[in-house]
């Protein structure tokens, strides 16, 4: 499985816009993964992913999603993943809004949620308890 993660940094001068520096094309949206709610299942061989993951997306039900859980996903070393995104400056908005910082634009979840077998987001991949979860 390869995880496709991008930590875009803006460059920009006082008169421009920001840029795109790696060509995305926006709106990024998951082909397969949609939002929705699911009852948490066991993973095997939950161990071959070192840290705990999460995805949201850009709505607003993701995003306050993630605020309630911030904390939680802080204290447990996570690593959260915005699925889909409507242009570049959106990622660092959505982090200094919910105040995780620890957040990546992640533009193909498709290979991450067919391997896991996940039916919807927000989710959470807990590698410690084993389990896809809400």
């Amino acid at each position: 499985m390869t995880l496709l993660i991008i930590n875009i940094a803006y460059a920009s001068s006082v008169n421009s816009s920001p840029v795109n520096p790696l060509g995305l094309e926006y709106p990024i949206r998951p082909l397969t993964l949609t939002f929705g709610v699911f009852e948490e299942y066991k993973i095997e061989n939950p161990q071959h992913i070192p840290f705990m993951m999460f995805a949201i997306g850009n709505d607003d039900v993701s995003i306050r999603w993630l605020t309630a859980n911030s904390e939680y996903f802080r204290n447990n070393n996570s690593i959260g993943f915005l699925i889909s995104a409507d242009y570049p400056m959106e990622i660092q908005e959505i982090r200094e809004r919910t105040g995780f910082n620890k957040l990546f634009l992640m533009p193909n979840v498709d290979e991450l949620v067919s391997v896991h077998s996940i039916p919807n987001y927000p989710f959470v991949l807990d590698t410690q308890r084993g389990l896809v979860r809400q």
